[in-house]
């Protein structure tokens, strides 16, 4: 006789530094950043900041709540993703994008 458990839920205040982007491949340009967490509900950008030297810094902390879940025979967190987007401005509000960074988010609190 097969019994549910219910998935233990957890939540978690989250940091997010955002520091900066060497070796960019433009000599001139603005560049920004839009976080997504995928399963929640936080979305935001950073400033937009030139290109300097082919290096981008932003030094900007992202704060906000990661829920997440686990397996109620592991005790192992399930899997929470944030994707970090980095975008190019043109011509004052087109954008285009330039690279894509996935990282997981369980693997730093455990």
């Amino acid at each position: 006789m097969a019994f549910f458990v219910k998935k233990k839920k957890f939540k978690f205040q989250t940091q997010l530094t955002l520091e900066e982007l060497t070796a960019v491949p433009f000599v001139n340009g603005v560049l920004f950043c839009k976080l997504r967490l995928q399963d929640g509900d936080f979305v935001a950008t950073s400033s937009r900041e030139e290109v300097h030297e082919n290096c981008v810094r932003w030094r900007k902390r992202f704060t906000f709540v990661s829920k997440m879940s686990a397996n109620p025979h592991t005790g192992v967190l399930d899997p929470s993703v944030c994707r970090v987007s980095v975008r190019k401005v043109q011509l004052m509000k087109l954008t285009s994008q330039g690279g894509l960074f996935t990282a997981g988010i369980k693997c730093y609190y455990m």
